[in-house]
């Protein structure tokens, strides 16, 4: 679901994307065309990292099995 973290980072991107717009419409038109041809693959660019990532927490595989039990290790070590 959508927790607080999550809708902040929303805010936040969403934020900075009408930020870039308005600074990139007053230096240049044509450098907005760009940007704005350009976003919908930094947007799907972005929902597919966020989508391994969420994959990569709920079924660690590999090196990630690994690490955790290295991270287990060090905080037995530590208690």
């Amino acid at each position: 679901g959508l927790s607080g973290l999550r809708i902040g980072v929303i805010f936040n991107a969403l934020g900075a994307i009408i930020c870039t717009l308005t600074i990139v419409f007053i230096v240049g038109w044509k450098l907005s065309l760009v940007l704005l041809l350009f976003t919908p693959l930094i947007v799907f660019s972005g929902i597919v990292q966020g989508q391994r990532l969420s994959n990569t927490k709920r079924n660690p595989t590999g090196s990630t099995k690994e690490t955790s039990w290295i991270e287990k290790g060090g905080m037995v070590s530590v208690q």
